[in-house]
Order: C-alpha cells, then structure tokens, then sequence
C-alpha cells in the first residue's frame, strides 16, 4: 500500500504551507511465506515520511512551551505540555511474525516482532512529543475451538 498527499493551505498568510501532520508520503509491503507443513512467515515494511507539526512550516524540529516559545537546552518545562514545531522526521519500521499449527490440533504457535531495528522515532505530536515503542517481541498461542 502507498499513499502519496500532498495537503496544502490554499489561501491566505499559510499559502502553499504543508498541512500539519500530513506527509506527503507513506506506505506499508508485506511479504509472506507459507509451508505445507505448518509454518508460516512475514515481514512488514512500514514507512511514514517527515512532516510540519506546526502550520507555519518552520524547519528546524523544535520543542516550544504551550505558549509557544522555543526551548533550548537546560530550558525547565512541564513535561505534559512541550509542543512540538518544525519538520518531524520520518521513520521507517521493520516487523516480522512466524508461525506453526501443530499438525493435527486447533492450536498455533506464533512470536512476532515490531520495529526490529530498534530504530528512534517520534509517533506522536499532537499532544505534545511522544516517542514510538521500541523494539518488541510477543509470543502466544492460539486455539480455534
């Protein structure tokens, strides 16, 4: 799957400004494998591209207090209301699952793995900065009855 948005102001002050929180790309490819024995196994390639948190598109990435006001290193703030200004990057995540039914019962056994690269990236702006999860591998078992 991709998505190509180009979201635009179209009038005023902001004309041609990228509309926050939008990237002008993202996409997700998976790829599977399955056995005639049981086993099962999938990657994902999940991307988002960098956008403007901010309407006015300042480019550096840039912490400001609820006010407004950019912060700088050492700067005290309340850690429930940073705002986020400028171009977040864009991050690119890798995840994974395998899989086996053991023959001859209802039951499967899966692990799965999201972002396996342990990669830095921001998942959330719009209230206030917040870091994506890192790496995590998940194990269970499922039984259809």
């Amino acid at each position: 799957m991709y998505t190509f948005t180009r979201a635009r102001f179209a009038g005023g002050m902001l004309s041609g400004n990228g509309v926050p929180e939008i990237p002008l790309h993202t996409g997700s490819l998976s790829a599977g494998v399955e056995h005639v024995g049981g086993w099962h196994a999938s990657l994902t390639i999940d991307s988002s591209g960098r956008f403007f948190s901010d309407p006015s598109n300042i480019i550096p990435f840039t912490l400001a207090d609820e006010d407004g006001f950019i912060l700088g290193p050492g700067d005290a703030f309340d850690v429930r209301e940073p705002v986020v200004l400028g171009r977040v990057p864009g991050r690119t995540l890798l995840s994974g699952r395998v899989s086996y039914t053991v023959r001859g019962t209802p039951a499967t056994i899966w692990i799965q793995g999201r972002n396996l690269a342990d990669r830095l990236y921001v998942a959330d702006v719009a209230n206030g900065l917040r870091p994506g999860a890192a790496r995590t591998i998940t194990a269970g078992v499922r039984v259809v009855f």
